[in-house]
């Protein structure tokens, strides 16, 4: 997906595995009415780990956060060794909202190409 000045956003499969939770977590806010600017905001790095990622270091989450931070797509503030106010940004929202349109046409993409080997008039 391309990012805030036309930069494709690549992360890695820990970015990919909070930021996957975290989404999962600001639809099921939503869909239960909590507003917007309550559904995306996860207080800190070890809220993140007590309610979502009990398995992984705190200081994991933590680096995690700021990396996703990097990329725009949380927001957080610094202090006392923390990441706080973590919050998903709407453009984290609308990553999640699209990566899977994308991989939907690249896979569908895919199979024409596949069938076209198959079948040549298709495509």
């Amino acid at each position: 997906m391309v990012g805030k000045g036309g930069v494709l956003v690549r992360i890695s499969n820990e970015c990919d595995a909070l930021l996957c939770v975290l989404y999962r977590e600001y639809r099921t806010r939503r869909a239960h009415g909590v507003p917007i600017s309550q559904a995306s905001y996860f207080r800190d790095d070890s809220s993140i780990r007590e309610n979502f990622m009990p398995l992984w270091p705190v200081d994991d989450v933590a680096d995690v956060c700021w990396r996703l931070v990097n990329h725009g797509l949380l927001f957080a503030t610094l202090g006392d060794d923390k990441a706080n106010n973590v919050t998903l940004t709407e453009d984290g929202i609308i990553y999640m909202e699209n990566r899977f349109d994308a991989q939907l046409e690249k896979v569908l993409a895919r199979l024409v190409q596949l069938a076209s080997l198959v079948a040549p008039w298709v495509g």
